[in-house]
C-alpha cells in the first residue's frame, strides 16, 4: 500500500541511509508516489528508476528528472546531458567495463564532471544463501526474459537474475558490494530480499551499519 511505503521509508530514513529508488513496474506511479512519500520525510533523497514515457505527455517528461540507461547510445546521452544512470541487473564486470566506461567517456566529452553511477543490487543477510538464491530466481524471473535486462545479464555470464544477488553472512555482503564500489559505482540501490521480516530488518541494520 501507500501507507506502507511511506512507513517503509520513514524506516529507512531512520537508518541514516541516503536515497531511496522506486520502480514504476507493476506499481504505483512512481514519480506521484515519490511526491507523497517526500512529504512525509525530512532528508531522504528521493530517484525513481525506468518511468515509462508512453503514457506522458512531452511536455511532462520534459519538466521531470532524467536518468536510466543501459545501452551505448543511450549511455553517450546520458554521460553528454545528465547527473549518471540508474542501473537494475548489472553485474559488476559488466557495470566496469561496459556502463562507467562508456558513461565516464560521454561526459568526458562533453566537458561534464563524473558521473553518478547507481547500482540496483538484490541482497539479502541470511545464513542460507541458496535457499534464498532460489526464492530469489523464482521472484526475478521476469528479467531473465526482458531483453535489455536479458542482454546485461549475457554480458556478465550470468544464466539469470539471481547470479547477480549478493547473498549470504557479513563478509559474503561486504565483498559482493566491495566489487561493486571496484568498478566504479557511486551509489548502492540495495534492493533487500529476505525470507521474512526479522531478515529484512538484520539487511536493513546491516547496511545501516556501513555508514557508521
Amino acid at each position: 500500500t501507500l501507507g506502507g511505503l511511506v512507513k517503509s521509508v520513514r524506516d529507512i530514513e531512520a537508518a541514516d541511509l541516503d536515497s531511496v529508488w522506486m520502480a514504476n513496474i507493476f506499481s504505483f506511479d512512481a514519480i506521484n508516489a515519490l511526491s507523497v512519500i517526500g512529504a512525509a520525510t525530512s532528508r531522504i533523497k528521493l530517484g525513481t528508476a525506468v518511468v515509462p514515457t508512453y503514457p506522458r505527455h512531452p511536455v511532462a517528461m520534459a519538466q521531470q528528472a532524467l536518468t536510466a540507461a543501459l545501452g551505448p547510445r543511450m549511455l553517450k546521452i546520458a554521460g553528454e546531458l545528465s547527473d549518471g544512470t540508474n542501473t537494475w541487473m548489472v553485474g559488476p564486470r559488466t557495470m566496469e567495463n561496459h556502463i562507467v566506461k562508456n558513461l565516464a567517456a560521454a561526459a568526458s566529452d562533453a566537458g561534464r564532471p563524473s558521473p553518478r553511477v547507481v547500482a540496483g543490487v538484490p541482497i539479502g543477510l541470511t545464513l542460507q544463501p541458496d535457499a534464498l538464491r532460489e526464492q530469489t530466481a523464482k521472484d526475478l524471473v521476469i528479467y531473465g526474459q526482458l531483453p535489455s535486462y536479458r542482454a546485461m545479464l549475457d554480458r556478465e555470464g550470468a544464466a539469470g537474475p539471481a547470479d547477480l544477488a549478493v547473498l549470504g553472512d557479513d563478509n559474503a555482503l561486504r565483498g559482493g558490494i566491495g566489487r561493486f564500489e571496484d568498478a566504479g559505482v557511486t551509489e548502492l540501490n540495495a534492493a533487500i530480499i529476505s525470507e521474512d521480516e526479522a531478515g529484512y530488518r538484520r539487511t536493513l541494520d546491516f547496511l545501516a551499519s556501513l555508514k557508521e
